[in-house]
């Protein structure tokens, strides 16, 4: 029975912990970094009629609104399921690439910035939109952990004579 109560209490505080940080503290987390996305939205438009990097500007444009309109989607599954489709779609990796280059040619200390602020953003935006999956998955990866070692006691203690268990671990048999 106290196992029980421990399970419980442990659920408790998961369920409070996973409600603290999908519920509060990630959406605080995702205003702010949406409020950074639209600043530099700003700064870009700023830039677009005074600088001549035409063509990383408008990169940095839609990946900004990209990520202020798709907020929710970036996750470390889907993350995980881009780095894929780039792994193996030559077309997709090449558009990647291309696109990489052309921001990365980019000699205007004030786009990097820019940019740079915009990879944050994009880091935060990620790293609260996966934390929750965090606070689901390891107690689940724990609980497979415990089962693994109780399986592999089990499958010890059966090859034990009745014997053996009656004297040292005060099992009796029928």
């Amino acid at each position: 029975m106290e196992y029980l109560g421990t399970a419980i209490l442990a659920l408790l505080f998961t369920s409070f912990l996973y409600f603290v940080l999908d519920g509060i503290l990630a959406p605080s987390e995702q205003l702010l970094a949406r409020i950074d996305l639209y600043s530099a939205t700003d700064e870009i438009k700023r830039m677009q009629k005074t600088k001549h990097n035409h063509d990383a500007l408008e990169l940095l444009r839609i990946g900004s609104y990209n990520l202020i309109h798709n907020a929710p989607r970036y996750n470390i599954v889907n993350i995980t399921k881009l780095k894929v489709k780039r792994d193996h779609d030559p077309e997709f990796r090449r558009e990647c690439h291309e696109r990489i280059v052309i921001l990365e040619s980019c000699e205007d200390d004030n786009v990097q910035k820019t940019r740079e602020k915009i990879v944050r953003a994009g880091d935060r935006i990620v790293l609260w939109n996966s934390v929750s999956w965090a606070i689901l998955v390891i107690p689940v990866a724990l609980v497979f952990a415990c089962l693994e070692k109780v399986d592999r006691a089990v499958k010890a203690l059966i090859t034990l004579p009745a014997l053996k268990l009656e004297r040292d671990f005060e099992v009796t048999t029928a």
